[in-house]
C-alpha cells in the first residue's frame, strides 16, 4: 500500500553555546515542509503496528518573525515502524523506530555550514558545500496516547562522515545524540470527543 503525507518541522539553531559560531550571526528559526510518498511494507496508515518505506522533501525557509528566507531543499529515503506496547481502553503506549539517509542541495547546507569569505578567519577558512548527501539518523520514540492528549519523546542519534560538511570548520565531531518531548491536546478527533 502507499500513501502520501503532508510533513512540517522547525529548528532553531542559536550560537549561544557554540563556539565554532563564534562572531556568526545567530541562525533564525528553521521550519520545513513537504510530501513524503510512503510504501506501507506491513499494516496500513490506520493500523497499529506498520512499517513503511518513504521518500521525503521538505522546502526549507527560515524566519526571524520579521522576514522569511529560503534556505534551500532537504530530501531522501527514510524507513519507520511503530507498534504499541500496552492498548487499553484509556490510553495506548507505543514505540517507534526512524532511519532516514539525508541529501541536501547547496542552499541548504551553507546556511548551517557555510563559512564566507567575510566570516572566514585565520582559526575559521572559507568553506562552500555542494548539494549531496548530509549524513543519515537513526531516532526511537515511545508515545503515551489518550482521547485528549499526547506526549512523545525521542532519542536520535545523527551521524555525519563522509558528508558534503564534513570538513566544514564549524563540523567539530562526526556524530550528535539528541534528546526530544513534546506535549499535544487533543481538541477535536475524529470520534468527535
Amino acid at each position: 500500500m502507499a500513501s502520501g503525507e503532508p510533513a512540517f518541522r522547525y529548528f532553531c539553531r542559536c550560537n549561544y553555546y557554540n563556539t565554532a559560531r563564534e562572531g556568526l550571526d545567530d541562525l533564525d528559526w528553521v521550519f520545513e515542509l513537504g510530501p513524503s510518498l510512503n510504501y506501507y511494507l506491513m499494516g496500513t496508515p490506520q493500523t497499529k503496528r506498520h512499517l513503511y518505506f518513504g521518500l521525503f522533501t521538505r522546502k526549507a525557509m527560515a524566519t526571524d518573525f520579521g522576514s522569511v528566507t529560503n534556505v534551500g531543499w532537504h530530501y531522501g529515503p527514510s524507513i519507520y515502524f511503530e507498534s504499541p506496547l500496552l492498548v487499553t481502553n484509556n490510553y495506548e503506549l507505543s514505540t517507534s523506530i526512524r532511519a532516514n539517509a539525508n541529501f541536501a542541495d547547496d542552499r541548504y547546507l551553507n546556511y548551517y555550514y557555510g563559512i564566507s569569505l567575510l566570516d572566514s578567519s585565520a582559526e575559521r577558512a572559507e568553506f562552500n558545500n555542494r548539494s549531496g548527501y548530509s549524513g543519515s539518523d537513526l531516532s526511537i520514540g515511545i508515545n503515551f496516547d489518550t482521547k485528549k492528549y499526547w506526549l512523545g519523546g525521542f532519542v536520535k542519534y545523527d551521524y555525519l562522515a563522509n558528508t558534503k560538511q564534513q570538513h566544514s570548520p564549524l563540523v567539530k565531531q562526526n556524530s550528535n545524540i539528541s534528546l526530544g518531548f513534546g506535549v499535544a491536546w487533543k481538541f477535536y478527533t475524529r470520534e468527535g470527543r
